[in-house]
């Protein structure tokens, strides 16, 4: 639902064209003009948590209100084997990958979310964020390239990103591990 906004079109990938178009919609816009043979197929409207997914879901949003419902759709549903949160602040990104039909998975993720109506500790990003941001979305295809690869997630995995110092650092964690019977 959300509109881009001109500027967007500096610490995003959007463009300053692009201003006053449904995310969405320039996203998937700019996904097929850079892969020519994808189609993808974007739905502009709001994520409540009434909806259903299937497959696995990346969410890049910028309110913990609106990760708790996305996730609460997600959960619910029981059809999403992957679930990816990335999130920037100015400085500092996370990826969050699990898998969040795991009990325990979705205990630790709800666990990093702020109490509702509580505002996210870091500020959003800005345009000396952009190699962070490159960053956050490599961290974010390695692990969809890994879940296709490997054919599943089976442990909770939480990356951390930190562009305060000389040069970038990059550090994952495994949280909770799940073993294949």
């Amino acid at each position: 639902h959300d509109r881009v906004e001109y500027h967007n079109s500096t610490n995003q990938i959007y463009r300053t064209s692009d201003a006053g178009i449904a995310k969405v919609l320039a996203c998937s816009g700019i996904i097929e003009f850079l892969a020519h043979e994808m189609c993808v197929d974007a739905i502009e409207k709001r994520v409540t948590d009434q909806d259903r997914f299937y497959g696995p879901v990346i969410v890049a949003v910028d309110s913990a209100d609106a990760r708790r419902k996305i996730f609460t759709a997600v959960r619910d549903s029981m059809m999403v084997p992957l679930f990816i949160d990335a999130r920037s602040g100015v400085g500092y990104g996370t990826v969050l990958a699990l898998n969040p039909m795991d009990p325990d998975h979705a205990d630790t993720y709800l666990a990093t979310l702020p109490k509702e109506g509580e505002q996210a500790p870091i500020p959003c990003a800005n345009a000396d964020d952009i190699p962070l941001l490159n960053a956050i979305a490599s961290v974010v295809a390695h692990h969809v390239s890994y879940y296709y690869l490997k054919g599943g997630i089976f442990q909770f995995k939480e990356s951390a990103i930190n562009y305060t110092v000389v040069g970038p650092s990059v550090a994952t964690k495994v949280i909770n591990t799940l073993f294949k019977s």
